[in-house]
């Protein structure tokens, strides 16, 4: 009943309005009523009262009077009570009207406070959710400087290390051109000194020719002399002579066993130089069984000599990879064996090997 009439606050007030009103109207009926037939009793009374004295008509007419005074009287009271009853129910009316308005007006402010706190809360949750996508942003932005920084770190170090890679490469080229210098240079001290050596041996051997000259000279004038002394002489120059010629048959024989000594000493040294070099190869890639180069090699002579000093390919094999291959392990051989004797250790000066190498 209460949620009713505040959900209608004025269909309630103007509904007990008009039942104060009916209310109103049935009293006033009811005391109009009694007082007509309260006023109608003393008509009756002087009407059967004709024949009463002037004064006893005057006393009645005097009691009506009153009467219907009092009767004026009490119906202005009433009258004033209504109006005071119908000002009364206004004013509670009014009063109600204005609870209830208040209530209105506080439920609309507690409604308006309601819909701001909702907006504050969004307006809160707005401003979280950008603070959260700002975060998420500035986060994001400090992953993408980061990465940017990692990637400029790893392109420094990059570029770092091809600095370093072209620095060992000069210093590499540096390096094999010091070395080369350094080979061309004692390539240069070799041909000096063979030169040196070779001027040596032709005064050496112009010094030794022409000591035999003088020898031959000498031992021609003493033949000379000797066949002009004695006929005794003769067979002692032919018998020396027969001698000197069984010497040199010896030496010849000598000389060929020397030679078929060397030719065996230079065939076993070759074996020995060709599987020196065979044990310092390293197989290149796509070499096959079969392949077979020819190399000529330049060493440093004499019976402790054997120093490579140059190495070149004179017949390939057809494969790049596998002449360059032949040329390193020469120099890796180094120093290849030679023999003792100085004489056939002189013939290695310049070698020319078939490189085979088997499975």
């Amino acid at each position: 009943m209460i949620d009713i009439i505040r959900k209608n606050p004025i269909a309630f007030a103007a509904a007990l309005f008009v039942h104060l009103v009916l209310v109103a109207v049935m009293l006033f009926s009811f005391e109009w009523t009694h007082a007509l037939k309260v006023s109608s009793a003393p008509k009756v009374d002087v009407v059967q009262a004709v024949m009463m004295d002037e004064t006893k008509i005057k006393a009645e007419a005097e009691k009506l009077r009153q009467a219907e005074a009092a009767q004026r009287k009490a119906e202005e009271a009433r009258q004033q009570a209504l109006k005071k009853q119908a000002q009364d129910a206004r004013r509670q009316q009014l009063a109600e009207e204005k609870r209830i308005k208040e209530l209105e007006q506080k439920k609309l402010q507690q409604e308006k406070e309601k819909q701001q706190k909702l907006a504050q809360e969004k307006k809160r949750l707005a401003d979280l959710k950008l603070k959260q996508e700002q975060e998420t942003k500035q986060r994001e932005k400090l992953k993408r400087e980061q990465a940017a920084l990692e990637k400029k770190k790893q392109e420094e170090q990059k570029r770092r290390a091809e600095e370093e890679r072209k620095r060992i490469e000069v210093e590499k080229q540096r390096k094999a051109a010091e070395a080369e210098k350094k080979r061309i240079e004692a390539e240069k001290q070799r041909k000096a000194e063979e030169k040196r050596q070779r001027l040596e041996a032709e005064r050496k051997l112009k010094a030794e020719q022409e000591r035999k000259r003088k020898e031959a000279e000498a031992k021609l004038k003493a033949e000379q002399e000797a066949k002009r002394k004695a006929e005794a002489e003769a067979r002692r120059a032919e018998e020396q002579l027969l001698l000197q010629q069984q010497m040199a048959a010896e030496e010849a024989l000598l000389e060929g066993e020397r030679q078929r000594f060397a030719d065996s000493e230079m065939t076993r040294y070759i074996a020995l130089i060709t599987q020196k070099i065979a044990n310092s190869w390293n197989k290149p890639p796509g070499w096959q069984a079969g392949m077979v180069c020819k190399v000529s090699i330049r060493v440093v002579p004499g019976a402790r000599g054997g120093q490579v000093l140059d190495a070149r390919i004179t017949q390939s094999c057809g494969q790049p990879l596998f002449d360059r291959s032949v040329e390193a392990a020469v120099f890796n051989a180094s120093p290849l064996p030679l023999p003792k004797d100085p004489t056939i250790a002189e013939k290695f000066r310049d070698l020319n090997i078939e490189f085979k190498p088997e499975e």
